[in-house]
């Protein structure tokens, strides 16, 4: 079978759609633990940010930041290096697999060993290592 472009990209696509399911579903729990940190976090800071509001007009000083926003801020900076860089090795070492597993399908296609009604067969039958 011929590979045309829109084949290759549906091959892509359909292969990239098991690994990065796998790859969410990795990462999921250290993602998770970031959303619950940060949201204790920024309790703390919206705590630290009202008493150093009340303190300030207490000595007759006002901050430059009005609303409820927080003097402080570190939302959004919060990370554990050890968990990220295990997610991010992982992530790269499944794209990797997945790149190699297109390769491999598109490469069977090009030599013959794969038809059209194969291919969905292939696709579906593709297992995630």
């Amino acid at each position: 079978m011929r590979v045309t472009k829109a084949i290759r990209e549906y091959v892509e696509e359909e292969i990239s759609k098991k690994y990065n399911k796998v790859i969410e579903e990795h990462s999921k729990p250290y993602k998770e633990e970031c959303n619950q940190v940060e949201e204790e976090v920024r309790k703390i800071m919206q705590k630290a940010s009202n008493e150093a509001r009340e303190y300030l007009q207490s000595v007759d000083f006002d901050s430059t930041r009005n609303g409820d926003s927080c003097l402080f801020s570190l939302y959004g900076w919060i990370k554990n290096d050890a968990k990220e860089k295990e997610v991010n090795e992982y992530r790269k070492e499944m794209e990797s697999k997945r790149n190699a597993k297109i390769k491999q399908v598109l490469f069977d296609l090009e030599m013959g060993d794969t038809e059209k009604k194969q291919l969905r067969e292939v696709l579906d039958n593709i297992v995630v290592e």
